[in-house]
């Protein structure tokens, strides 16, 4: 199935791109240098922290050395006209900005594929892989190319990639961020990591549950970890029970990452605006 890409012009005009794509996979994959956001909308055109992306987005330029000055309301009234056209009863969205042509953006939407409920139930296993990220505070698409190398490294039985640095420490996933739970304490990376917003709703949720630590968790305490667990805009939280060789705590989603889920759902329910 062929998904709508459209550029917004200056003129908030939606222009059919020069190509098509079946995903925002194959978006990103064709897309001219620049950088970008992804998100997914709840009760058809309502979102979340949308605001949030484009603050990420004005950073990610920023950081990218690129002219930016986001007309969010034109953006926005885009991206709400490409949702209704596509008519998916809840959707994935990316949102681009070429270097070459700042003032213009590309828009992309593809049918949302929910998390099942089996899965948040079992957790999933991941693999760790050391690669170096380009200016990893920045969603820049020059990161897309050597993730994407990385991932065909990856085992067939790992549903997502950790990357670690090259002094072994875990510093985030190659389409998440990343979280452990560690002798009462919810450690993740800072600074050298990108700033997701999915993360910016758990570390809200998890105050007055949890301690958080912003010391990341090295290689060598794995298999120490009581629990662990991923976050991404479009799958919210979801335990991790295995990282390489190593179970994680008893082998199944722990007590921590099962109350952050429900806060997190409580958190954005309460939260939700259209677009």
């Amino acid at each position: 199935m062929t998904i709508p890409v459209r550029l917004l012009t200056s003129h908030g005009e939606l222009v059919t791109a020069s190509f098509s794509a079946d995903s925002l996979d194959q978006v990103g994959a064709r897309e001219p240098d620049g950088v970008y956001t992804i998100a997914r909308t709840y009760r058809s055109d309502h979102v979340v922290m949308l605001e949030a992306h484009m603050d990420r987005l004005e950073r990610s330029a920023q950081l990218e050395g690129i002219q930016l000055d986001l007309d969010r309301s034109r953006l926005r009234s885009g991206l709400r006209r490409l949702i209704h056209e596509a008519g998916f009863p809840e959707s994935r969205f990316r949102i681009s900005i070429a270097r070459h042509s700042p003032d213009t953006a590309l828009l992309a939407v593809e049918p949302l594929r929910v998390i099942s409920e089996q899965l948040r139930m079992t957790g999933v296993p991941a693999a760790t892989i050391c690669i170096d990220r380009p200016n990893p505070q920045a969603k820049s698409n020059r990161w897309i190319q050597p993730r994407e190398q990385a991932r065909r490294q990856l085992p067939d039985w790992a549903y997502e990639g950790l990357v670690c640095s090259p002094d072994g420490v875990i510093l985030e996933g190659l389409s998440s961020n990343f979280y452990a739970v560690v002798e009462g304490k919810l450690r993740t990376a800072r600074g050298t990591v990108l700033a997701g917003v999915a993360r910016m709703i758990l570390l809200k949720v998890a105050e007055g549950l949890v301690e958080t630590s912003f010391e990341p968790v090295r290689l060598d305490e794995v298999n120490a970890l009581d629990e662990a667990m991923l976050t991404s805009s479009s799958r919210g939280i979801l335990p991790i029970v295995r990282i390489d060789e190593d179970i994680i705590g008893t082998g199944e989603p722990g007590p921590v990452a099962q109350e952050l889920w429900r806060r997190y759902q409580r958190w954005v329910e309460q939260h939700l605006e259209k677009i």
